[in-house]
């Protein structure tokens, strides 16, 4: 009897620890500040306008990098002026918190029926979610320095010149 009465307490232990680390992630500070992921979201959609098409699949070579946006959300960045946002139906436990994803497809391709799986930072898996379609959308065009416009085709490098 005692043996059980600790698992129990252990998995009570575990369970707080895991929400009280997702706590701060999950919500903003009493004063509205927003929290990084709201940031984060925020500039993604002042960047990018959704295009109204939406594709089923999306070839792995066009794909640069991705964000987490929240436990729904994910924005895929590409190698051109596009992006695809996904998001799924249901929330996605951990995506927030741990910011990184794992798939596996014989494809090629990413597509919206395709489960990623939440890994931690040792590399051990938690949740495993289901995709959803990848809605298209494209970077803002916004006005340059000497009056043209740039559509944001061009990668920055992080590098200054003056």
């Amino acid at each position: 009897m005692k043996r059980m009465f600790r698992n129990v307490t252990g998995l009570f232990t575990l369970s707080a620890l895991a929400f009280a680390m997702t706590a701060p992630v999950m919500s903003a500070d009493d004063d509205n500040t927003p929290t990084r992921l709201e940031k984060r979201k925020a500039a993604v959609m002042e960047k990018y306008e959704r295009t109204g098409e939406v594709k089923r699949c999306v070839p792995l070579r066009e794909l640069r990098s991705s964000s987490i946006l929240d436990e729904k959300t994910i924005f895929f960045r590409t190698n051109n002026a596009r992006g695809y946002l996904v998001e799924m139906n249901n929330r996605c436990p951990r995506l927030a918190f741990e910011e990184r994803f794992a798939y596996k497809t014989s494809l090629g391709s990413l597509c919206s029926h395709d489960i990623i799986t939440v890994i931690d930072s040792f590399g051990r898996d938690w949740a495993s979610c289901g995709l959803a379609d990848f809605q298209v959308m494209k970077r803002r065009e916004t006005p340059a320095e000497d009056g043209t416009v740039d559509s944001g085709d061009s990668v920055d490098t992080g590098s200054a010149s003056e």
